[in-house]
């Protein structure tokens, strides 16, 4: 998995990172954040040098701390700069207006799928991330925002069809959607078992989800399927 974003830097400013002007120097930090997370892959963050790093990034170590003062920064605007790239495209996912039952699944689907699949392409990453996190101020509170920032993605799609919802609090809503989400990627990312479980477990959470914005669906979905 690649980062994307060509020159562009990450929408989250992560506290540290010294940010470049010149487009060229944009690239040297995507190679640095493309490097970093090839390497967690398959490795524990203590176990990974800023050396290492450097080295296959294709810079000085002197210019790796020029631009990040630890790897514990590092780690940070790494995480971001995927996560902000699943954000970009849920949001895209709203320029859509859903006007269907199906439509509705097909978006919960794609988004979860998208999630699901880009979290275990970087399956390490997140583990790492969770695991530091719990001993790392700043750590939890770039979470926190990222949370946040999802959430409200869900909040303005349910916002724009309220009406048709059954007229649930839009933010009240988007958090018990977030939530069952989270749960079900975080367990996916911990645990073997639940990641190689995506087929049935992505369509389950979407149905479930669909219950609860609409809890005639059931009903409905039976008398369709006679």
């Amino acid at each position: 998995m690649e980062l994307r974003g060509s020159t562009s830097s990450p929408a989250t400013e992560v506290d540290g990172v010294r940010r470049p002007q010149q487009a060229r120097a944009h690239r040297t930090l995507e190679r640095i954040r493309q490097a970093a997370l090839e390497l967690l892959r398959t490795r524990r963050f203590d176990e990974v040098a800023m050396a290492e790093i450097a080295e296959r990034a294709g810079v000085s170590v002197g210019t790796l701390y020029h631009y990040y003062p630890s790897k514990e920064v590092l780690l940070v605007d790494v995480h971001a700069t995927v996560v902000d790239s699943m954000s970009a495209d849920l949001t895209q996912h709203l320029s859509l207006r859903i006007t269907s039952l199906d439509a509705l699944r097909g978006f919960l689907d794609g988004s979860i799928r998208m999630a699901w699949d880009q979290l275990l392409a970087r399956r390490n990453l997140e583990r790492e991330i969770l695991r530091i996190g719990l001993n790392d101020r700043q750590l939890e509170d770039h979470l926190r925002g990222q949370e946040r920032r999802v959430r409200q993605i869900f909040e303005a799609l349910i916002a724009m069809h309220k009406d048709q919802l059954q007229s649930r609090d839009p933010a009240r809503a988007a958090e018990v959607i977030y939530t069952l989400i989270e749960g079900t990627l975080l367990r996916a990312v911990r645990f073997d078992d639940v990641a190689g479980a995506g087929k049935e477990l992505i369509p389950e959470t979407v149905d479930m989800i669909i219950r609860y914005l609409l809890p005639g669906f059931r009903n409905a979905n039976s008398a369709r399927k006679k």
